[in-house]
């Protein structure tokens, strides 16, 4: 089960990257558009896809913290759980001391 964790983190980490990807490509493309003429608007196809990329690399992101924190939150949990059992065997063994 852990492996399909890391496999889901790594793939939510992968749409990030590859999402600013794309946010790093649609800026380049507008900022070589203003090279040329600085006056002149850019294509409404190109503030599209520069606005499409923006959005994508906000989902992404909001997508990767949500399950970091859904994972951190198991863990804690998961933590929770052991030091409770832990408590518990600690209590059992205090009151049925084991005979020497």
């Amino acid at each position: 089960m852990k492996e399909k964790k890391v496999s889901a983190e790594a793939h939510a980490l992968e749409r990030v990257v590859t999402a600013a990807r794309e946010v790093q490509a649609a800026s380049l493309r507008l900022e070589a558009h203003y090279a040329g003429d600085p006056h002149k608007q850019p294509t409404t196809l190109a503030l599209a896809r520069f606005a499409a990329a923006m959005q994508e690399l906000k989902d992404a992101r909001e997508a990767f913290d949500a399950l970091l924190e859904k994972t951190d939150l198991t863990s804690t949990q998961t933590a929770i759980s052991r030091v409770s059992f832990v408590r518990r065997q600690s209590l059992d063994i205090s009151i049925f001391p084991h005979s020497p």
